[in-house]
């Protein structure tokens, strides 16, 4: 895992990316403990090759971000904690590292591809 963020209800979210034994290619994902239920879930983030960033506004609505197969970034993101989505980002955005958010505006840094 490469990063996690934890919200005051006790609701964590931890990203990074894992490669099945024997495999060559690597596949991103996230795992979620519940508080309520006192266990930990994954969810897969198709599109993805590795996460390296997440952040989160409240106990479901979380963003992610990093690379997909070719380098380029990527950026996804969940309103209910269980199924992410990958959002559009800029041409030409390479690698994203981090990422935070404040009230409505978020800001990731990476790195530009070209």
């Amino acid at each position: 895992m490469a990063s996690v963020d934890c919200r005051p209800s006790g609701a964590c979210y931890a990203v990074g990316a894992s490669t099945p034994t024997g495999g060559t290619t690597a596949t991103a994902g996230v795992v979620v403990w519940s508080a309520d239920r006192q266990r930990w879930s994954t969810a897969q983030v198709g599109g993805t090759s590795d996460l390296f960033g997440v952040t989160c506004t409240g106990d479901r609505q979380c963003l992610a971000v990093g690379e997909d197969a070719a380098g380029a970034g990527v950026v996804a993101s969940t309103s209910d904690g269980v199924a992410w989505a990958l959002r559009p980002v800029p041409p030409g955005t390479g690698p994203l590292d981090s990422v935070s958010c404040a009230a409505a505006a978020c800001l990731a840094v990476g790195a530009d591809k070209a």
